[in-house]
């Protein structure tokens, strides 16, 4: 899959974190500029929180579309997050 084809595939799923970014590049660039070693403690519905241990190491070497794909998994579980 091109990364136009990955594009058009983030756009038709209209997924709301991609409102945050001015365009669509950009929230894949913010993606792929994710540094698991120096982010903060993590809080409630936080998708970072749901990226497996092996994957954050290489994050940075993933494809597009992978990380996309790890991205949305992510997103949803912590969407479903209830805490007390």
């Amino acid at each position: 899959m091109s990364d136009l084809e990955v594009l058009d595939t983030l756009i038709k799923l209209c997924h709301p974190l991609c409102y945050m970014y001015p365009t669509i590049p950009s929230f894949i660039e913010a993606l792929q500029k994710e540094d698991f070693t120096t982010t903060p403690l993590r809080k409630v519905h936080d998708w970072r929180n749901y990226i497996p241990r092996e994957l954050q190491p290489i994050w940075s070497e993933l494809s597009t579309q992978t990380m996309l794909m790890a991205f949305f998994f992510a997103e949803g579980k912590a969407d479903d997050e209830e805490w007390d």
